[in-house]
């Protein structure tokens, strides 16, 4: 009698892709005990968002979830998790995960089809600290979940060998951008008020210079008038 079982679902693959590079710098013990440390975040996750585990091979797993939603937010909180979580070695340890969405067969607790086939090559894709999904998980999930995925960007060429559109779930808090008006009024306003009193005081000297200026001319015109029209023959002279 067969176990068979088809089912839609959505995949997540997941690897560390720094496991390696631990291993060659600090030692397998070191290396192995980062791998445990991820697994038990990743499955305190999963766990949450009502994932099933396939199958953990090495610093990769395989999971299970029936809706998109529960996979993609899962995928976003381990990212999250990983990053913010200490580890006793030098090397930060980052996660590559990719999603896929479709019929598995599921047999005496493993999984075959297309589907995985599809999600194991879609993980590779992915750089470390990288969600990736597919369109048919775009198209199951919920608006919410969307506004979270955006086209991938020089994904062609791998998005025709999969026959999919490729798309990166985005799971970093957005960076806060701070405007130049949003300075300590404290330090920026006396200088502001200080230079405009400057202006207004350059303002009001230039304003009697120029007047000084036009009543000295008015002297100088009246005495030439003066000395021009004197009758006296030295003033004249003078003239």
């Amino acid at each position: 009698m067969s176990n068979d079982k088809l089912q839609f679902v959505t995949l997540m693959f997941v690897d560390i892709p720094t496991a390696v590079s631990v291993r060659e710098a600090e030692g397998d013990d070191v290396a192995n005990a980062m791998v445990e440390e991820c697994v038990s975040l990743i499955s305190v996750v999963r766990k949450k968002h009502s994932g099933k585990l396939i199958r953990t091979v090495g610093s990769s797993m395989i999971c299970s979830f029936e809706g998109g939603d529960d996979a993609l937010f899962a995928a976003r909180t381990m990212q999250t998790c990983i990053t913010e979580h200490q580890f006793h070695c030098e090397t930060a340890p980052a996660l590559r995960i990719g999603l896929h969405a479709g019929d598995v067969v599921f047999r005496n607790g493993m999984c075959t089809g297309e589907t995985v086939t599809t999600a194991a090559r879609l993980v590779t894709l992915a750089a470390a600290g990288q969600v990736v999904a597919t369109e048919e998980v775009y198209s199951h999930v919920s608006n919410e979940a969307m506004e979270m995925m955006r086209p991938m960007a020089a994904a062609e060429a791998m998005q025709g060998r999969l026959r999919t559109k490729i798309f990166e779930v985005l799971w970093r808090p957005a960076p806060v951008l701070k405007m130049v008006s949003e300075a300590p009024v404290s330090v920026a306003a006396p200088r502001i008020l200080t230079f405009e009193r400057r202006i207004r005081l350059d303002q009001a000297v230039f304003l009697r210079m120029c007047s000084a200026i036009s009543i000295g001319a008015g002297l100088l015109r009246r005495a030439a008038r003066v000395f021009r029209d004197s009758p006296l023959p030295a003033f004249r002279a003078c003239s």
